[in-house]
This record gives C-alpha cells, structure tokens and sequence, in this order.
C-alpha cells in the first residue's frame, strides 16, 4: 500500500492477526475490481513476513495449471520459514505421505495433508502463521474456490488459534454466498470510510512527483483539481493509478557502476569487516562463509564449511585473528582469518537449542556472544572454545542480536517474535541490570547507544523512538513520534548529537537527542521501506539502505539528499555500513551481492558477487576497514580482503558450518575473530585470517540466535535468542558467562553494549527494553 493510505485497515488486520484468543480463523476482504484488495493482501504479507510464518497465493485468470497448485505452493513457502518447527512440521507431513504434492491429488487430500496434519503439530506454537490468497474469485474451476472455502471452514476449530486465513475475492456469486454463509470476519472495501482520503493523499504525492521533475509551478496542481481526481476515481486506486501514470509521472534512478562480485549461492544474512577493513566476512543461507578482499572485489580462499544450515551472523574478533559465525545448525562456529580453517569444534557444549541468529566479539576479544532462536544468550571463550557460565534465558522471545558496550562490562540483548523489550545485562554476570525498560506497544526492532553510553535509542513497530537514561532505567522525554510506519533502524552520530531512524514509511528522520525535536524535515526519497541507516565516521553523512533495492546518501546538517539514489542492486538492500575510514560504505543486498561504494563520489567501486549465495542479509566492516564481511541466507559466510588497498577480493572459500541463515556477523574490536549468528540455533567463531573456524568454537543455542555482539573490550559475546533470552559468552573459550538472562517475555530482537561496556541492553518483542548490569 502507498505509504499513510489503508492505515485503519491494516491496523485492524494486524489486531487479528496478534490475537491468538479469537476463535474465528479466517478474514476476508470484499471489494469491486480497482478497489486495492490484492495491494493490501500484498502488504499484509509483506509487512509480516519476517516477523511470523507466511504464505501467499495470487489466482490469475486463465492459468488453470497454475491455480491447480494453490495448496502446494502454499505449504512449500511453509516449509521454507524461517522458524524452523513450521518447517519441521510442513516437511514432517510431506515425508508422511509420499506423493501428497504430486499433479492430481484432490484438494482435499492436499488441504488435510499438508494444513490440517502440519498444523496439529503446530498446537503449542505461540507465533502467527498466516495465510493469504488473494482473487479467489479469479479462480477457473469456481468448484475448486468453494471447495477451498468448505476446508477451511470444516477444520478451522481444529487449528491452533495463531493460524489466520485472509481470503480476498470480489462481491460476486457464487463464491460470495458461500463466504457470506460463514461466520467470518469481513472487511468491505466498498464501504470504507477512508478511502476518498487515501486516494488524494496518492494522487497528491504522484503529482507532486511530476511538478518537480517537469519544474512545473508551486500550485500546480490545484486542490481542485486533487479533488475532481479524487471523485472520478469512484473509490478505485487503479484508477487512479493508471491517471499518474498517463500524466507523466516518473523520476531518476542513478546506473550503477562495475560488475559484481560473485560467490555465495544463498542470501547472504550477515556481513562483517576486519578491524583492519583488509577482509570482509559473509555468512549465507548457502551455509557457508566467505572471505572477500574488499579493494579487489574477490574472493581470498576458499570457502569456509562446516555449518549444516544457512549462517545468519558472522562477526571478526578485535584483532581480526578469528572470525565466528552463527548458523541455523545450533551452533557457533571459529575461524582462524589467515589460514581460513576452522579453529576447533564448533562450539555446542552446553549450547544453544535453536538457530544462532548473532554472534559478537567482545572488544578485547576475550569474550563471545551468541544469541539464538531458543529464547538464550551464551558467552563462551575463544581461546578455548568454551562456554563461559550458565545460558542467558528468561525471555519468551528469539533472541535477534547482541552487542557488547565498548568496555565489554556490557551486553546488549533485541529480541523478536513475541516479546517487544530491550534488556541491558552485565557481561560478567550475565545478571540484568534494573527492570526491564517498558514503553512501548509493539515489537523492538532495533537499540543502540549514544557514544557516551549516556543513552539508548529503542525504534518499534509502535512507529515511535524512545530514549532511556540506560544507568537510571528511566524514559527521557516523550517518545519520537515523527513516523506514520513501523521504525526499522537507528544510529547515533558519532557525536552523540543527532539520531538517525529508517522506517518502513519509506523515510529516514534525523532528531536531536537534546531537544529530541526533528533537525529537519524527514528525508524521503525511498520508495520502500527503509531497513537499515548508518552515520559516517565523521558524521557528516548518513547511509540507508531500503526495501526498493537503492542505497542514499544524505547530508546531516541540511538533510538534503547526497546525488542520486545508488542503484545497483536488484532486490531489498538489508544492511549498510562504512569503513572505519569513511572512504567506502558496504550495502548487502537479498541479490546476492554486497556493493562498495566510494563515499566521496558515490559511484560503485565494486560488486561483490556471493556466487552462490541465496542473498546478503548482513555486512560489517574489521575494524581497520580492510576486510568485509557478509552474513548470508545459505548459511555461509564470506570475507573480501583489501590488504593491498588496490582491489577487494573474496578470502578463501565460504565460511561455511552453519546450516541456516546467518542473521549477523560482527567482528571483535581487535579483529582477530569474527562471530556469527544464524537461525540454526548456533553462534560460530571465525578465525577471518585464516578463513577458517575456531576449533570447537560453535556455541549452539535453543532457539535461532538473531544477533551477536562483542565487547568493547572483546571479553564477552552477546547473543539474543526467539527462546526470550539474553547469552553472554567468552569467546576465547567458547564457554556461556553466567546464567541466560532472563525477564522478557517474548522473543528479543537487539542488543547493545554502552560504550564503557558496563550496560547492555536488549529490547524484545515484548514491547520493552532491559538493560542490565
């Protein structure tokens, strides 16, 4: 949907949607063709398919080979989520019942295999599981959509509460009798309230567009003429659309530069510099890691095996010795940078249960931390490869990342799915520091601290942005209220002096974290969602990456954007970071690449190319800005060496061992390690030298670890888990610090250390942030 439109009908689906206390399954959208069903359908699954198990379904007229395949090509995008006791139990019923997706098998077969059998293995399974099919009455065999409808209604008290059903179709016999003929919630298009409103508000914006692009005059074009659009538009959005797009709308999108970088075969979750910037590590849904040479744009080594599953966070320790990845597979795995093999062991004793979604270094790099999908953080030691203390547990959500303060007495724990909080742990301990920081009213997605530790910065789904005294506990000020969409992303100025957020309305706002007034007006240009924003070293300009595929630059002081938008990649850019230098940025991409971009003449110096990967999900420079590293979907990781400050080049072969997406990769503050998390339920050691693992350096995990971060001091690793917990780690030894911290109640999303390490905190789907001591 175009950004501020259907804004009450998607709030109300997303009310549906989070309650798991209804007892009435399915929701279905009526309205005439042109009205918007299958946007919002679309949006619906876009807007969800991260954060709960998707599917989506579009019936097209005429293709009745195609439509024959509905409930195949639901379940097989089941089986393809990303938590993995869907996938279990979709796959579970396929291997159950041999030939059950083979052409001509009734859909009654089908439906019961492949929905009613895997969802009874889903009963205590506490997170949405939507399933969207839009246009059912652009179905040929109209028997096939109200046999469909028949199903769903004949076992629907029998799915567990959190499988929903949204059904869109047009007000037309015989499938709206039947729909009608059920007891389901009904959302009428025809007679919504607010679309008049909607359409101006997207003709005014198409317009606006081409007054700019054609120079055309401030009051052009005139209220009036919004208005008369408006009314010959009859409440149709295609109508609409197709006007714009007859008067002339459209606008620059920037060529990109150089060829890219081939390597992974899977996204690429999770990338990471060296502290020396000479390598970059990549871990992807290939399950393997990567090494990279940054300057020559290619691969150093061979790739880094090992994982079974995709490798979602890869993370260089402080003195780029080692790297560590997390992986879907459990486990954390060590590398050794130089010799790109695996140091030990991956790291399981006393692991995690679920996939490890991030892996992190502490700043001295004694420590790493893993966080995982079971809900735990672990600390362990890289020197050893084993777990320092008991589990970090306690929330009831994944844990998505972990990062240590910049003294490493701190871990930072985010955690997801179920449980919107921040926790702030000590990484010594493992205890929490105060109470949980509660504010706001949905998912944390991401935290970060001020460079004086003086604050933390919490964005949600809530559209809001709070700041917290991190020592007191304590809110400062009102929350940021500038966003109309959920808040993705946000970074501090090097200065601590301005707040960046990016955010799913398609903006990017600069605030003033003393006033906590917006500098300007918010920097649109986007044409997507915007999932990730970082500041320059010197904080003069501001990077984001969105969902539209482009890379902008903008500048802090006026907020004016920098050149065209980058546009080099093909698919949802995840991740952004600079060099230490500030000479280049990284942008990781679900096309499989990572783009180098010179900061000074935004031109592409180089294409990454993960050969065969499944997409880049994360990227994260060493700290000396020679190497980079990538997290991928494939779970593997890969490092681009720039040594020779000529050309970047891929180190080695993959970082591989994780054998699911690596959601984060983080160097240590010396270098020497990478870690990596991934929803396998592991966080692995790297060492990014020698490309390779850490001997027994996989600390695996309950749940998928979503993110890892290191110390300022590189003693501990933080990782948050989806099983609501907060693990700190030693990574020398690979050993969990203290016992999982625990308090959230649903999964955690982020962690973050404070600067002088001694906070962390964690913010959780929950709706609250923890910062611990």
């Amino acid at each position: 949907c175009f950004p501020g439109t259907r804004l009450e009908i998607l709030k109300g689906i997303g009310e549906w949607i989070r309650d798991s206390s209804s007892l009435n399954p399915v929701l279905w959208i009526s309205g005439m063709a042109g009205r918007g069903k299958s946007t919002i359908a679309s949006t619906v699954f876009h807007n969800w398919k991260c954060r709960a198990s998707c599917a989506i379904f579009h019936f097209r007229r005429g293709q009745s080979t195609l439509n024959s395949r509905m409930i195949c090509a639901l379940a097989r995008q089941l089986g393809d989520s990303l938590v993995s006791e869907v996938k279990d139990a979709v796959l579970e019923s396929v291997r159950e019942n041999e030939g059950i997706a083979e052409p001509g098998r009734r859909l009654d077969e089908q439906f019961e295999t492949l929905f009613v059998t895997a969802f009874a293995k889903l009963r205590n399974h506490p997170h949405p599981i939507i399933v969207v099919v839009d246009a059912l009455d652009e179905c040929d065999n109209v028997k096939d959509a109200v046999d469909f409808i028949r199903l769903i209604h004949k076992h629907s008290s029998s799915f567990p509460a959190t499988v929903k059903f949204l059904l869109t179709c047009r007000p037309e016999d015989p499938i709206l009798c039947h729909l009608k003929s059920k007891q389901w919630c009904k959302e009428d298009l025809d007679s919504a309230a607010e679309i008049n409103s909607d359409l101006a508000r997207f003709i005014q914006h198409a317009c606006t567009q081409i007054r700019d692009d054609r120079d055309l005059s401030e009051d052009w074009p005139s209220s009036g003429d919004i208005e008369q659009l408006v009314n010959m538009s009859q409440g149709l959005f295609q109508w609409a659309r197709t006007v714009v797009t007859y008067i002339g709308i459209g606008s620059p999108t920037g060529t990109a530069v150089g060829e890219p970088l081939t390597g992974h075969s899977g996204l690429v979750r999770s990338v990471c510099f060296s502290p020396d910037g000479q390598l970059l590590a990549s871990g992807s849904y290939d399950n393997t890691i990567r090494l990279w040479d940054p300057q020559a744009g290619e691969l150093v080594g061979e790739l880094l095996t090992g994982h079974q599953n995709w490798v979602l966070s890869v993370c260089f320790s402080p003195d780029g010795q080692l790297l560590a990845s997390g992986s879907e597979d459990h486990t954390v795995r060590l590398w050794d940078t130089k010799s790109r093999t695996l140091v030990r062991e991956p790291l399981t004793g006393h692991g995690h249960g679920g996939w490890v979604r991030s892996v992190c270094f502490s700043p001295d790099g004694t420590l790493l931390a893993s966080g995982s999908s079971d809900q735990t953080i672990r600390l362990w030691d890289p020197a050893t490869g084993l777990a320092v203390g008991e589990q970090l547990e306690g929330h009831s959500g994944q844990v998505i990342s972990v990062s240590f303060s910049s003294d490493g007495t701190l871990l930072m724990a985010r955690f997801g799915l179920g449980d919107n909080t921040v926790q702030i742990l000590d990484s010594q301990t493992g205890t929490a520091v105060g109470e949980p920081l509660t504010g706001h009213s949905d998912r944390v997605w991401s935290v970060c601290f001020s460079p004086d530790g003086k604050l933390l910065a919490s964005g949600s789904d809530d559209n809001k942005i709070r700041l917290w005294d991190p020592q007191a506990g304590e809110l400062v000020g009102e929350p940021f209220t500038g966003h109309s969409q959920p808040v993705r992303s946000v970074c501090f100025s090097p200065d601590g002096r301005l707040l960046a957020s990016g955010s799913d309305d398609h903006s990017v706002q600069l605030w003033d974290t003393e006033t906590r007034m917006v500098v300007q007006e918010p920097l649109t240009g986007h044409g997507d969602g915007v999932n990730s924003v970082c500041f320059s070293p010197n904080g003069e300009v501001l990077a984001s990456g969105s969902d539209d595929s482009t890379v902008r630059f903008w500048n802090t002081q006026t907020g004016a954007a920098l050149g065209e938008p980058l546009a080099g990649h093909s698919d949802m850019v995840q991740s952004v970071c600079f060099s230490p230098d500030g000479k280049l940025l990284a942008s990781g991409s679900a096309d499989k690449t990572i783009q180098l971009w010179d900061t000074e003449t935004r031109t592409l110096v180089r294409e990454l190319l993960a050969s065969s990967s499944n997409g880049i999900v994360s990227v994260s420079f060493s700290p000396d800005g020679t190497a980079l590293a990538s997290g991928c979907r494939d779970g593997t990781v890969r490092l681009w060496d720039n040594r020779d400050n000529r050309t970047w080049a891929e180190v080695g072969e993959p970082l591989t061992g994780h054998n699911n997406w690596v959601w984060s990769v983080c160097f240590s503050p010396d270098g020497w390690l990478l870690a990596s998390g991934s929803t396998d339920k592991t966080v692995r050691l790297w060492d990014p030298q020698a490309g390779a693992a850490v001997t027994e350096s996989v600390i695996t995990q309950r749940a998928m670890v979503n993110s890892v971060c290191f110390s300022s001091d590189g003693k501990r690793l933080a990782s948050v888990s989806s099983d609501h917990t907060i693990r700190l780690w030693d990574p020398q030894t690979g050993a969990a610090v203290g016992e999982p911290l625990t308090g959230h109640r649903r999964e955690v999303n982020s962690v973050c250390f404070s600067p002088d390490g001694k906070l962390l905190a964690s913010g959780s789907d929950d709706g609250t942030i923890r910062i611990w001591d």
